[in-house]
């Protein structure tokens, strides 16, 4: 607020009116309520000229939601109970609900092409085959596509139209609106201009077919049928400038695919906001989901293959909230802010080595984040921190991208930080002294555990979870299991004995305790 003030001092107002805040992960809407009332809290005491009264104040919030608030969900019915949230928030008489409708969409926020993706074509990877495929229809298209992309490239298929038609104008902003650091803001308002105006015109039916068709392909499958109807690069470039109709087969099939892994394109859902750059800030708490490890998700084959491609920060460790601390800064104008709620283990495991680069290249951040640490969800024992960065023109600098991010230890004192500095000049503990002996549980073990201070009937044998370790102690156990029902899945009382020291794996720093030998 104070940036944008300092910038356009001469209409405060409307200066404020005119950012955009969006949510990516929107849920029901909390994170965009209370930007809503904070930005609407500024914008009544500037048009006040004071201490604003109620009504002033409620008709600055209703300025705030319709003008400012966007949201983004994967599930229908949460993007629903935010679209009441907002309206009830800043209910007008006469004006409908579905005065939010531009502004909530409905979409996976990270299954989408960009600009720069759909530059490029059809990239050759789309075609590597996944489960269920014909290996040998998948490489024969590769091949095709291969062959084709070696020809004319897909920018000079698209601008080969006449200047003056719209699908020329919508090459044209695709060429300016691509998302790099160095990107001229300038060139981008001056091209993009006419952006909205296609939101409803044939071309922007024609952008957003162009696009889904785009992200099928990667799922695309490949049985013999394929050969004749796949949108391969010359295909789906001829469908891009409108100079083909897509057959039913295609049109069909990506209809099919887009329905049912909800694709999302940015540029085309909000062209407005992309026409001035992208949205000034970007804030909300991303689903925490490992695709990988003992917990992981499953994602379908031809999914996993289109966030291989499109995310930098899907790799070594690939997790959803990883994804989006990588992908989102893509959409954040020059000098807009991203303030995301993460697990803290993001700023130093080494598995996230690829989500900080990813958000490095395009962002930086003045000196240490915020640590909240751990408890702050119910039933979520990992720490969480803010991600609070700005989006710059050289990201963060070669030298620190990617590095381990400073984080705030307000709890540590200057004994403690010199005991810190003197531990880690000391050679690291042997690997071969670690192993995974817990029991890690899950749904269907859940029957055996009962919440238990003491032994109850045949719930009998004391275990530890990991939020009873603390800091060179042990609680109590708070768990009791069912042996018997557990069989060999739990092991012997030996091995348990067996082990020396307990280490919480899930904190941002080590937590440690002499074991007392009962299980974990």
């Amino acid at each position: 607020v104070a940036d944008t003030l300092a910038a356009q001092p001469a209409d405060p107002v409307e200066a404020l009116l005119s950012l955009s805040v969006v949510d990516p992960a929107c849920g029901s809407g909390h994170f965009l309520l209370a930007a809503a009332r904070r930005l609407a809290a500024h914008v009544a005491r500037l048009s006040a000229k004071g201490s604003p009264s109620a009504a002033e104040y409620r008709h600055a919030l209703r300025q705030v939601v319709s003008r400012c608030i966007y949201g983004v969900d994967l599930n229908p019915m949460a993007l629903e109970l935010c679209r009441v949230s907002l309206w009830m928030e800043a209910v007008e008489p006469g004006r409908p609900l579905s005065f939010l409708d531009a502004h909530l969409q409905h979409g996976n926020a990270l299954l989408g092409a960009t600009p720069a993706l759909l530059a490029g074509g059809i990239p050759d990877a789309a075609w590597e085959p996944i489960e269920g495929d014909d290996k040998k229809i998948a490489s024969a298209l590769k091949k095709k596509n291969k062959a084709e992309r070696t020809g004319q490239g897909v920018l000079d298929t698209l601008w080969s139209t006449a200047p003056a038609n719209a699908t020329a104008s919508f090459a044209t902003a695709v060429a300016a609106l691509e998302l790099q650091p160095d990107y001229d803001l300038d060139a981008v308002r001056r091209k993009a201009a006419g952006w909205a105006s296609l939101q409803t015109s044939d071309a922007a039916r024609r952008a957003r077919f162009a696009a889904d068709t785009w992200c099928a392909a990667f799922i695309w499958p490949k049985h013999p049928g394929a050969l004749e109807h796949a949108p391969t690069h010359r295909v789906w470039s001829e469908l891009a400038a409108g100079r083909i109709h897509p057959s039913e087969t295609i049109a069909r099939t990506v209809e099919s695919l887009a329905a049912r892994y909800h694709f999302f394109h940015w540029h085309l859902a909000f062209p407005h906001v992309f026409a001035r750059g992208g949205f000034d800030v970007v804030l909300g708490n991303p689903p925490w989901i490992a695709h990988a490890g003992r917990a992981a998700q499953p994602l379908p084959g031809g999914v996993k293959k289109l966030f291989e491609f499109t995310c930098e920060s899907f790799a070594d460790f690939p997790t959803t909230h990883g994804m989006f601390i990588g992908v989102i800064p893509r959409y954040v104008r020059q000098l807009g802010r991203l303030g995301l709620i993460v697990p803290s283990s993001v700023s130093e495991l080494g598995g996230y080595h690829p989500t900080r680069t990813a958000h490095d290249k395009l962002c930086d951040f003045p000196g240490e984040l915020t640590d909240f640490g751990e408890g702050q969800f119910p039933g979520v024992i990992q720490p969480c921190m803010a991600l609070v960065s700005q989006r710059t023109h050289h990201g963060r600098g070669p030298s620190v991208v990617g590095t381990p991010w400073p984080v705030a230890r307000p709890d540590l004192t200057p004994a403690d930080r010199q005991l810190i500095a003197r531990l880690s000049l000391l050679p690291k503990i042997p690997s071969d002294l670690f192993a995974e002996r817990g029991f890690q549980s899950d749904k269907a073990s859940a029957s055996a555990f009962l919440e238990s201070l003491t032994p109850t009937e045949r719930f009998s044998t004391p275990i530890r979870e990991g939020s009873d370790i603390r800091e060179f102690r042990l609680l109590p156990p708070r768990l009791h299991i069912d042996r018997d029902a557990l069989g060999a899945s739990i092991r012997s009382t030996d091995e348990y004995m067996a082990v020396k020291a307990l280490i919480r794996q899930t904190a941002q720093y080590p937590i440690a305790a002499i074991s007392d030998g009962l299980p974990f």
